[in-house]
């Protein structure tokens, strides 16, 4: 089994040949290939099985941040997916979501739930393109999540994650987002739901986004500190 470093020095390696030829909301979709199939491979090694199966849906009131490529991607498949009604219900919720969260601190976000904006039915209406983290979550016991989910005031809940899942799926990540900085892409740490919007109202993004410069003006930028932590 690869240590997250070792999943890390791979995935960087991948994508700055992929950031070569594709602009960095294409070469995500690639990315996201690569942290499934570490994800895949890893569960199947793991001693412990992820307790995660479809219509569990309490991690998507988590708090949900995005890397300007990812929510680029996002946005692509919303367009070509969504109805009009089913976009104007999204962006909605997304901004439903920012209004909560005005005045909060981070650590107040983290303790209120939200609905994510793309949870339709206990469903991932854009599983496909679901964000990094979204893709890393997993735990072996649904009962901390069910708890956590009930009662998000209280920080004490911990999580079960599965070890070997965790360097996988983490340590591909950290690959990627280095790629990113290397290349002199914008990494930054967004939230999802503000940085969508804009990506929908604002078709600059994109543009700012590959030509190196900082891809949102106005959504909220989550500091990670150099423990990993968000805040």
């Amino acid at each position: 089994m690869h240590s997250l470093q070792q999943y890390a020095q791979a995935e960087f390696g991948a994508t700055r040949v992929e950031l070569r030829r594709s602009p960095a909301q294409h070469a995500v979709v690639s990315f996201y290939a690569r942290q499934d199939a570490a994800i895949r491979i890893a569960a199947s090694k793991a001693s412990v099985a992820p307790a995660c199966k479809a219509g569990c849906a309490y991690c998507c009131y988590y708090k949900v941040e995005a890397r300007a490529a990812e929510v680029l991607a996002i946005k692509n498949f919303a367009l070509s997916r969504f109805s009009p009604a089913q976009l104007q219900a999204v962006i909605e919720q997304a901004q439903r979501n920012v209004s909560q969260a005005k005045g909060l601190t981070h650590a107040e976000h983290l303790a209120t739930n939200q609905r994510c904006p793309f949870l339709q039915e206990t469903r991932c209406s854009i599983y496909e393109v679901r964000p990094s983290k979204c893709r890393a979550f997993h735990a072996a016991d649904v009962e901390g999540c069910r708890a956590s989910y009930e009662h998000p005031t209280d920080m004490t809940i911990q999580n079960s994650f599965i070890p070997e899942i965790f360097d996988a799926a983490n340590g591909v990540a950290e690959g990627f987002y280095a790629a990113l900085e290397h290349a002199g892409i914008d990494s930054t740490v967004y939230d999802l739901n503000s940085a969508f919007v804009e990506a929908i109202q604002n078709a600059a993004v994109s543009k700012r986004l590959n030509s190196g410069k900082k891809a949102f003006l106005s959504a909220t930028v989550v500091t990670v500190r150099e423990d990993g932590a968000a805040h």
